[in-house]
């Protein structure tokens, strides 16, 4: 039995370096070897990667469901626009109203946008105000919305033309209130970017193969937001209400918003790429960077502070509900000067 264990752990070490690379893998399987196993770790091998069990593969499409509200925060976007609109537009699933609020562009993207949704059949809002930046301009949409069900378009991108179908089939049959899916990288002349040849592609797409790893969507998500963006996000009217909107953060509210979801319920990630994320010289995450730290360390105290009797999902990333796993991550992810006593 020791020998059979000992050849196990060995192959598991071999997964562990294919997976992860030599510093993570020697840090994990050290422990591995002196016999202290993560029993929440675990994956398995299917194809030529690694599948964990809380991905969704084959999801379940429906075509007529409970109304969702699409909020579309608009800004200098004319030339993306129309192609974002009609992604909407022409989404295979019935029940569809779509919001669109123009944060001050100083382009035609209000005009353009107005006479695309006048052509179509879709009931809409179009509106216009004055810049007040994505996170004010999503919650001024949301509170228009009659949807048991919100997703938000950045409008410079656009959706596949099942995305709805799937992810609101997914979140129909299951007790969960936030689903996302797998991203697909396009340039600004709507060309499939190389993943293997352009910086950012590489991080995001490996964080999302990356994210097989965890024992949960809720710890992939506090290492890194394999969501990608708010655009990739449907949610329950309800589930907003409860976490209370998107915070004043002008580069992590995205992020913000889905770890703050975790109090209530656990995410589906639906693996089909039904997301078009566009890269283009005006991406306002681009010009953003500097600000990030701040935004990161703000995001992670929230987070980690959340006292246990706000939590309701069983499957919250924190010691209790993971004695084993959760010390390691912390540690591994340097997350410990974030933790509090309390």
């Amino acid at each position: 039995m020791k020998l059979l264990k000992f050849l196990s752990d060995i192959k598991l070490g071999f997964y562990l370096l294919q997976r992860e690379g030599f510093k993570s893998f020697w840090y994990r399987f050290f422990w591995y070897l002196r016999g202290q196993r993560l029993k929440e770790d675990i994956f398995e091998k299917k194809g030529n990667g690694f599948q964990s069990r809380w991905m969704i593969e084959n999801p379940t499409a429906i075509i007529d469901g409970p109304l969702i509200s699409v909020i579309v925060p608009l800004y200098n976007h004319e030339k993306f626009i129309e192609q974002g609109l009609k992604s909407i537009m022409d989404q295979t699933y019935k029940n569809i109203e779509i919001i669109v609020i123009d944060d001050g562009s100083t382009d035609n993207s209000y005009k353009v946008a107005t006479n695309i949704l006048k052509s179509g059949t879709r009931p809409f809002i179009c509106m216009t105000q004055k810049n007040q930046g994505a996170h004010a301009t999503i919650n001024r949409g949301i509170a228009k919305a009659k949807g048991k069900y919100i997703a938000i378009l950045n409008s410079d991108d656009y959706f596949a033309i099942n995305r709805f179908s799937f992810l609101i089939g997914s979140l129909e049959q299951s007790t969960s209130e936030i689903a996302f899916s797998g991203v697909s990288y396009i340039d600004e002349n709507n060309q499939q970017i190389d993943e293997q040849k352009h910086d950012l592609v590489v991080n995001f797409s490996r964080k999302q193969k990356y994210a097989a790893q965890f024992p949960t969507a809720g710890f992939a998500l506090m290492d890194f937001n394999f969501a990608i963006s708010t655009g990739n996000f449907v949610f329950t009217k309800s589930l907003y209400q409860k976490i209370g909107g998107f915070r004043d953060l002008k580069f992590c509210h995205d992020w913000d918003f889905i770890l703050q979801s975790l109090r209530f319920a656990e995410p589906l990630f639906i693996t089909q790429k039904l997301y078009f994320y566009r890269f283009h010289g005006d991406n306002t995450f681009l010009k953003l960077q500097k600000i990030l730290p701040t935004e990161h360390k703000k995001v992670l105290s929230s987070f980690l502070k959340i006292p246990q009797n706000k939590i309701l999902n069983a499957k919250f990333p924190n010691q209790k509900n993971y004695p084993d796993y959760f010390p390691c991550f912390i540690k591994k992810h340097g997350y410990k000067k974030y933790l509090t006593t309390s």
